[in-house]
């Protein structure tokens, strides 16, 4: 009787396809994440700066955004603070630049449009892997736009399916932990008063 052989192959690590895209959780806190900024020219994001983030998101019960709230430390730039407020009806933007004399700036932009759902990757398409801060993930891309402004978004997804975070225009962010919560206070969402005016775009304090 002739032997017989087993082989026993393990593969580790080794994906034979993407994962399916994930949607997106309803609520949820980032309490450990990083914002790259691609060389762009923005009162978030200021060249290349890189910095660490804290934020907050939530969606409706159809998929859309309805708020966040996103707090940045910078550390290679002169924009050492920024923290950011969303609803559908207005953004606020507080800056701490890092300059002899630091100083809080406030900007106030209205929102009039914003299409940005949760199920943007499952809605979106395949766009291969790329590696960030060493680490490989699988993109999927879509659009959503802003105020009239379209945007190509991609979101990055793990190995075993789950969301990593995502690039809109030119500014990355990666949620490398985040905590699915059932609700969030209403203070959350509600921006400072401060001494000073807060100037919109057309430089009208606000």
């Amino acid at each position: 009787m002739a032997p017989k052989f087993f082989c026993l192959v393990a593969f580790i690590g080794i994906s034979f396809g993407q994962p399916a895209p994930p949607v997106i959780p309803q609520l949820f806190h980032v309490d450990l994440g990083t914002v790259t900024c691609l060389n762009v020219t923005s009162t978030a994001c200021m060249g290349a700066a890189y910095g660490v983030i804290q934020a907050y998101y939530r969606f409706d019960d159809e998929g859309w955004l309805m708020n966040y709230r996103e707090d940045t430390v910078f550390s290679n730039t002169s924009l050492v603070y920024n923290r950011e407020y969303f609803n559908t009806t207005d953004q606020y933007e507080f800056f701490l630049m890092g300059d002899a004399a630091p100083t809080l700036q406030c900007f106030h932009n209205p929102v009039t449009a914003v299409t940005f759902s949760r199920y943007f990757m499952v809605n979106g398409t395949y766009a291969g892997t790329q590696v960030i801060n060493g680490m490989k993930f699988f993109t999927y891309s879509n659009t959503v736009s802003i105020n009239g402004e379209v945007f190509t978004i991609y979101g990055f997804v793990r190995d075993d399916g789950t969301f990593a975070g995502w690039q809109l225009g030119g500014v990355i962010y990666m949620f490398y932990h985040f905590q699915v919560v059932s609700n969030f206070p209403d203070e959350l969402w509600t921006p400072p008063k401060l001494d000073t005016p807060c100037y919109g775009r057309n430089s009208q304090a606000v």
